[in-house]
């Protein structure tokens, strides 16, 4: 029992300690929302995993690339899809992404990718989205649905 106790005390205090880090790094740096990942861009290396951070008036790839806010078009979120067979039993796996639509320094439209972990949940990846969006003030187009019967 004492064991249990102890157990549960440790774990909350390493779950406080590492909300606490983070905290005090998003103090310092001063973003909005970090997001980690698999990140496909201009000069970015997609073996490794990279972060994404956003700023009020930017947003950085590993603290190296910038892009300004006033570029940025729009950002969505999908889960890719993986399926494999493995001795006889197939394999599906989902991944969380995030794509940002934006206009490169000479004007051509390019896309910066980032991908989760597998059968992750992504609500950090959602989340970024909203911001993003509430940031350069996108609304996601409504499909309207009619009342009336229609074809399809």
């Amino acid at each position: 029992m004492e064991v249990l106790i102890f157990f549960i005390i440790a774990t909350a205090i390493l779950i406080f300690i590492v909300c606490m880090v983070e905290y005090i790094d998003r103090k310092e740096k001063g973003y909005i929302v970090k997001l980690n990942g698999k990140v496909t861009a201009t000069d970015v290396s997609s073996d490794i995993n990279s972060s994404i951070y956003l700023y009020p008036d930017k947003i950085m790839i590993n603290q190296k690339q910038i892009v300004p806010l006033l570029r940025i078009k729009y950002c969505r979120t999908f889960r890719r899809d993986e399926s494999f067979v493995y001795r006889g039993s197939k394999i599906k796996r989902e991944y969380p992404a995030l794509e940002i639509h934006y206009d490169t320094l000479d004007g051509n439209q390019s896309i910066i990718t980032c991908i989760g972990r597998k059968n992750a949940i992504g609500n950090d990846y959602i989340n970024f989205k909203l911001k993003l969006n509430n940031l350069i003030g996108y609304k996601e187009p409504i499909k309207e649905i009619p009342d009336n019967p229609y074809e399809i």
